[in-house]
């Protein structure tokens, strides 16, 4: 796994990519392997996180082998340089055995009353699960969610990767979500997108340098060689260009704390 995020560090700057693979396919391989007829999976991702163009609307749950992370073939991608076919075993959904067996692939979200981020995190920790405490840092995981990414240590670096590249990252997702469901104000919104997108503790980079065995300055080296053209540098520190907090006039008390408290999780 370490040979695999470090392939795709260097060339995609996506060090989460190794891990989506298996978790799409090892479902998939279980139920092929015990001729399990039905799979139900979470939410479609063409509706929550507008990745419509690649996988649809529709309640055909095997489209997200569409999804633009998961969509190349593992072997070809990952099969060289001393990584076998029986490394990647977890890898390959069998979707031809699947279809073939008239195995169906469904999204729970469509089959319940109420289906949120939120909704599903206070559901979660009432039946056990043990989420980020309530002192953690926001400005040390770039969201105000603490529910989130809980598998996945890296996750904070990887969405920084996605904000240098793109422009956004996991807070401008939560915040949209959010909004959307009428939790936050627009203002607020706009306000937790300035102070937390793309943040990432120093202590989570020096961990992920450690774990590929890099120094510090060639980390930043490759990862600002992503950079979007929506980024420009003033001085030694890089900034977008005309963001929207730059474009619309926030109130000044509002408080990431505050505003994490009100929500709960």
């Amino acid at each position: 796994m370490k040979e695999l995020v470090r392939r795709d560090f260097y060339s995609i700057l996506n060090i989460s990519r190794p891990s989506e693979y298996p978790l799409y396919a090892s479902v998939c391989i279980i139920a092929d392997k015990f001729d399990i007829p039905l799979i139900i999976q979470g939410e479609n991702a063409g509706q929550t996180l507008g990745a419509s163009k690649d996988t649809g609307t529709g309640g055909d749950a095997f489209n997200q082998f569409k999804l633009n992370t998961v969509k190349a073939d593992p072997l070809s991608l990952y099969a060289v340089n001393g990584i076998t076919e029986s490394d990647l075993a977890l890898f390959v959904p069998p979707l031809q055995s699947l279809r073939e067996k008239g195995t169906r692939s469904i999204f729970l979200s469509y089959y319940v009353q109420e289906w949120s981020q939120p909704h599903n995190a206070r559901f979660a920790v009432e039946h056990g699960l043990r989420i980020l405490p309530p002192d953690a840092n926001p400005y040390d995981i770039g969201m105000h969610r603490f529910f989130l990414g809980l598998d996945y240590y890296f996750r904070p670096l990887n969405q920084m990767f996605k904000y240098i590249k793109l422009g956004f990252g996991m807070e401008t997702d939560l915040a949209c979500y959010d909004l959307r469901e009428g939790l936050i104000s627009y203002d607020e919104a706009v306000f937790l997108v300035r102070e937390l997108d793309g943040k990432c503790s120093a202590k989570i980079i020096d961990d992920f340098c450690a774990y590929l065995g890099i120094s510090l300055q060639a980390f930043w080296s490759h990862v600002n060689s992503f950079r979007g053209k929506m980024w420009k540098k003033c001085g030694e520190t890089w900034v977008l260009d005309n963001p929207v907090w730059e474009q619309h006039s926030l109130p000044r008390n509002l408080s990431v704390a505050d505003i994490c408290k009100r929500l709960g999780m």
